[in-house]
């Protein structure tokens, strides 16, 4: 006998996990391991008659052969099955999505997934299988995924429950059906049950986390413990909330949270519970609840940690001004820095703050030689270095205001920027890994005689320079990337651990230099040598700001943090071409390795959110060199799409990583992988990649020498397939924001509605004549378009683009004048009758075409 079951005090997420397990395993029964909570129950009777859930007191546990357990994996929460669980006769299999827990079962097949819902960790395995789900099972899954994500607001929830939950729409899932069963409210008789609870209970202040712990003597089960302690936590507006119910010497314990570093299924686990982070309960039998109380306050205490403050995330030292600088030095800092504000300070003392916003205005209205306090906000709110992220992030909401200063015995140590707590709520999400200093792999492979003769020279006299300077030199970015690839690449990149500029100065005395450009704010130089050849030189660095100047300060860095500034992996490795190691390959962080596995791999785990544009780029070089994107890039590359970081790319930026993507030899794979990410969809709707985007691409490939001999440039009809579905006007509105010039903008903005009223011409067109006229006066990046999506007319197209384009008019103005034509309105209209006889009749004489035309036209 199979049977499936899940645990004790069920809820809708384990419930629905059974009734997803019968779908894998049809032969099996349904048996509850115990109580269910009120809303199971309603649901359960309402399809009793096709679940046919039997009681477990109907069946004979030693004839159980194999047990499907879902959502939990506690021996102690599935009731009397516990007692089977090591018969060797019996086949265990379990399906859950709660974190390891001492009392997990040790045996059998388990299938864990953490994530938001253990419905979802099935649907998985079901939709692998091309199983189908009728309405019910749709809805009563989507229940599951609702009341574990919390209506996809606790924190476990993934971007996996969120696509479960859309497919579910799609199998007809009744979304009113099951806000009315998730989204329960108090009965009557359970009001005053919560009265209670909310009278007898005290708030805990622990490291700044408000939580609610209460305890009530009842004298029978209540079923709807859950949605009292959720109504709870909204009046209260509490971190987290204890619900302790005693009746017959047995506790039940229900637990939720909203604050990360409660971990509330952390916290039960003495207490015989489970569940999540964000929900728990707990079930204990002849105990006593003034002891369980005081125990689990104890039992809070050791678990909830201190809160992070302002002194672990705030910028020091602070980039300030002082209160009598101009308008225009400060522009310049906010400009260079990127700031959107910075605070004015007077003897170490913050007495206010200006935005970029007001000293825009300020420069507008023509006062750039004006102070600064003139026009700072001089009422600004400060916190101290031990005011926690939670109340920091409250302070920068409530007010509206992007920084808060850290202030210590009236004295300025730090500032808190919107961006610092988002970037802590991504730490936390993703748990970051820091820099941590480490010594790099130097590997011995010869590189440099993959060099002509004349770069090798040059890296020679650098060489020199670099003993000479006692300062070291390193080849870094694409160039070394390429090398190990054997691809050609001549954009020479050089760091200097030192000083660039004077390092470009002094090669100046060894090479044929033309000239030399160079940035002092960014300790960077640019040589062009008279044989064509460019070499970049930047300065290995790192920024910070000291006032007593208006501009910044730049110390020189080591080549590994420079190194970890970067986008991947396989784009920061060095070839030093010092004195020291010359032609040794430095690579501090497996980037070698990853190219050498075909990996895409991001430096640390805020990459994308620090610079979104590195998603396209992640794509771009996956597609170039036809890499996979390394597993966990590919969860925060999907996370930073899932959470709107695309939208803080310009599109300008967007437009050049693009255009990059299509001019590459084969961008099939972007394709693909915009397709998985859905990329586009983010912009609009309307931007959706189908097999015949690929087939488009694929035939402009094909034909690309014979699409440049038109004088067309094949990328330019690759990006318009993109976005072929949408119509003029959207299309002119995405290619105004992607910076397009208006005359490319008016000759390609020919949407989708315009194209299908050519094609439906040009089917009927039997003339060479129609043809001409139809497409004379069509963008060729267009006709091609048409040409590759509409095969049934390809012919036709051909014809115009091999012939009657290039035909020229042996009739025109001065001839019909000679034959006794003269000046009207008219001349236009015969000189287009004389293309079009001229167009359908090939052999046709001038003599010919002139009589035709005179016999109709005089």
């Amino acid at each position: 006998m199979e049977i499936i079951t899940s645990h004790i005090h069920l809820d809708l997420d384990g419930f629905a996990s059974m009734i997803l397990a019968k779908k894998l395993y049809p032969n099996a029964k349904l048996i509850f391991s115990g109580n269910v909570s009120k809303n199971v129950k309603e649901i359960a009777n309402l399809y009793q008659d096709i679940l046919n859930i039997e009681k477990i007191k109907d069946i004979d546990l030693n004839e159980i052969t194999k047990l499907i357990i879902v959502d939990t994996s506690n021996i102690n929460r599935i009731g009397n099955f516990k007692n089977i669980i090591y018969k060797k006769n019996v086949e265990i299999i379990i399906y859950d999505h709660h974190s390891a827990n001492n009392n997990d079962i040790k045996k059998g097949k388990i299938f864990k997934n953490i994530i938001g819902s253990n419905s979802s960790n099935i649907l998985k395995y079901i939709f692998k299988k091309n199983i189908k789900l009728n309405n019910y099972e749709a809805t009563i899954a989507l229940m599951g995924i609702y009341e574990d994500t919390g209506n996809f607001t606790f924190k476990n929830t993934t971007y996996e429950d969120m696509y479960f939950a859309s497919k579910l729409l799609k199998f007809g899932a009744n979304l009113d059906m099951v806000l009315e069963f998730v989204n329960k409210n108090l009965q009557t008789n359970e009001f005053e049950l919560f009265l209670n609870f909310l009278n007898s209970g005290e708030t805990i202040d622990h490291y700044s986390h408000k939580i609610f712990i209460t305890k009530i003597i009842g004298n029978k089960f209540h079923k709807n413990l859950d949605v009292i302690a959720n109504k709870i936590m909204d009046i209260k507006d509490c971190d987290a909330c204890f619900l302790l119910y005693s009746y017959d010497n047995n506790i039940s314990i229900i637990a939720r949270s909203t604050s990360k570093s409660i971990k509330l299924d952390e916290i039960l686990k003495k207490f015989n519970g489970g569940g999540h982070s964000e929900a728990a309960s707990g079930f204990l039998r002849n105990v006593n609840i003034n002891e369980i109380f005081l125990d689990l306050k104890n039992e809070i205490s050791n678990f909830i940690p201190q809160n992070k403050t302002a002194k672990y995330i705030m910028s020091t030292p602070v980039k300030y001004v002082k209160p009598d600088a101009k308008i225009k030095d400060v522009h310049k800092i906010m400009i260079y820095f990127g700031y959107s504000g910075i605070p004015v300070i007077k003897d170490d003392t913050p007495i206010g703050i200006i935005s970029r916003r007001d000293i825009d205005k300020a420069i507008h209205h023509g006062f750039s030689n004006a102070p600064v306090k003139a026009y700072m906000t001089s009422n600004i709110i400060i916190s101290t270095p031990n005011t926690s992220i939670e109340d920091l992030k409250k302070i920068i909401i409530e007010n509206e205001i992007g920084r808060v200063p850290i202030v210590e015995n009236n004295k300025l140590i730090g500032i808190v920027t919107r961006t610092d707590i988002l970037r802590n709520l991504y730490e936390q999400k993703f748990i970051l890994k820091k820099p941590v200093e480490k010594n790099p792999k130097i590997i011995n492979i010869n590189l440099l005689n993959k060099f002509p003769k004349e770069i090798i020279d040059i890296f020679n006299i650098i060489e020199k320079v670099s003993k000479h300077r006692n300062e070291k030199a390193y080849l870094v970015g694409g160039i070394v990337r390429d090398l190990i690839l054997n691809i050609k690449n001549l954009d020479i990149d050089i760091v200097i651990e030192g000083d660039a500029i004077a390092f470009a100065k002094e090669l100046n005395v060894f090479l044929n230099i033309k000239k030399i450009i160079t940035h002092e704010k960014f300790k960077t130089a640019i040589i062009f040598l008279e044989t064509g050849l460019n070499i970049d030189l930047a300065s290995s660095r790192l920024e910070y700001y000291e006032y007593p100047t208006s501009l910044p300060t730049v110390s020189y860095s080591s080549i590994d943090k420079d190194l970890y500034r970067r986008d991947f992996t396989i784009n920061a490795m060095a070839l030093e071409i010092d004195y020291n190691n010359f032609g040794k390959l430095i690579d501090y962080y497996n980037g070698y390795y990853d190219l050498i596995n075909k990996k895409i791999k991001i430096l640390h785990n805020l990459s994308f959110i620090e610079d979104p544009t590195r998603i396209i780029r992640a794509i771009r070089f996956a597609s170039r060199y036809n890499f996979d994107i390394e597993s966990d890039t590919e969860k925060f590359l999907i996370q930073a799409v899932n959470d709107g970081f695309l939208n803080k790319i310009s599109f300008d930026r967007l437009k050049n990583e693009i255009i990059k993507i299509l001019k590459d030899k084969n961008p099939h794979k972007a394709l693909n992988l915009f397709e998985k990410f859905n990329i586009f969809e983010k912009f609009n709707l309307n931007i959706i990649i189908t097999p015949s985007t690929y087939n488009i691409f694929k035939k402009v490939l094909e034909n690309k020498d014979e699409i440049i001999k038109n004088n067309v440039k094949p990328w330019q009809i690759l990006l318009i397939t993109l976005f072929r579905r949408l119509n003029s006007e959207d299309l002119k509105t995405i290619f105004h924001r992607f910076g397009f010039k208006n005359k490319f903008i008016r000759k390609i903005s020919i949407g989708i509605n315009e194209r299908k009223i050519i094609v439906e011409k040009l089917k009927t067109a039997n003339k060479n004549s129609k043809i001409y006229f139809l497409l004379n006066n069509i963008p060729l990046e267009i006709i091609y378009l048409i040409k590759y999506s509409y095969p049934e007319i390809e012919n036709k197209i051909n014809l115009y683009l091999n012939q009657l384009q290039n035909i020229v008019p042996i009739i025109n103005g001065k001839i019909l004048l000679k034959n006794g034509y003269t000046e009207s309105k008219k001349i236009k209209n015969i000189i287009k009758h004389a293309l079009e006889l001229q167009l359908d009749n090939e052999n046709y004489t001038i003599k010919e075409i002139l009589k035709e035309l005179h016999e109709k036209h005089i």
